[in-house]
């Protein structure tokens, strides 16, 4: 079966050129847009958390967590630093990942604000 699977991948990558098919990974930055549009971030909300997302991406922090999850949490620091935050568990719902996920990896992120944020 896994087999099947890797031969048709290939297959595709090969029609497709490698380019086009892509790598299948999502960032941190499309979950960031899919996710401030549910809490509903403004503009300039959503302005710092793309910059921060990109930082993460970037790999230069050495946060290691699923892309979702730093998303989650970039989207509750953001709102935590515009004043606007009401809970985590609104975060949460809206991202559909639990509180102590996104508890975690914003304690990992908090020593890192000022070069999210910056």
């Amino acid at each position: 079966m896994r087999k099947e699977i890797a031969r048709l991948v290939a297959h595709i990558k090969k029609r497709l050129g490698e380019e086009e098919a892509g790598t299948g990974v999502v960032g941190v930055s499309s979950y960031l847009r899919r996710f401030g549009a549910l809490v509903g971030l403004g503009k300039a909300e959503e302005a710092a958390a793309l910059e921060a997302a990109r930082r993460l991406e970037e790999g230069a922090l050495g946060v290691p967590h699923n892309a979702d999850s730093l998303a989650a949490a970039v989207v509750f620091l953001v709102l935590e630093r515009a004043g606007s935050v009401t809970s985590v568990k609104d975060v949460a719902a809206a991202t559909g990942l639990s509180q102590m996920t996104i508890y975690a990896v914003c304690r990992k992120l908090r020593p890192h604000h000022d070069r999210l944020f910056g």
